[in-house]
């Protein structure tokens, strides 16, 4: 209510808080090629919403690398790692917002040969 353009009361009827943007979808076909002490990992995107990945990299000999890439990107490549190290890849999906999908796991089957 207003009286000489002052507002005396006003009232409430709703609130409303709208929903968090839904989270990306998760990446698919996620693949290590092990060539030697280098490694090429890559994968599908799915449609949608994602603005980037965050890739986790894990070595059996302890090995530890997080990566955060831009939504362009579909590879990361890996120099230097330990003979006989094998790999296990978590690349997820993330929004602009920050919300992250759920992750897709790619896992190096054979350990590469020793020279």
């Amino acid at each position: 209510m207003q009286r000489d353009g002052v507002i005396l009361s006003r009232k409430t009827v709703a609130h409303f808080v709208a929903p968090p943007p839904a989270a990306p979808r998760r990446a698919s076909a996620v693949r290590v090629l092990r060539k030697g002490p280098n490694a090429t990992i890559t994968w599908r995107a799915p449609r949608g919403t994602a603005a980037g990945w965050i890739v986790t990299v894990r070595g059996s000999h302890g090995r530890r690398s997080r990566h955060v890439l831009p939504d362009s990107k579909r590879q990361l490549r890996l120099r230097g790692l330990a003979p006989g190290d094998r790999l296990t890849v978590v690349v997820t999906a993330r929004s602009s917002s920050g919300r992250r999908g759920l992750p897709a796991v790619g896992i190096q089957r054979k350990a590469p040969r020793r020279r």
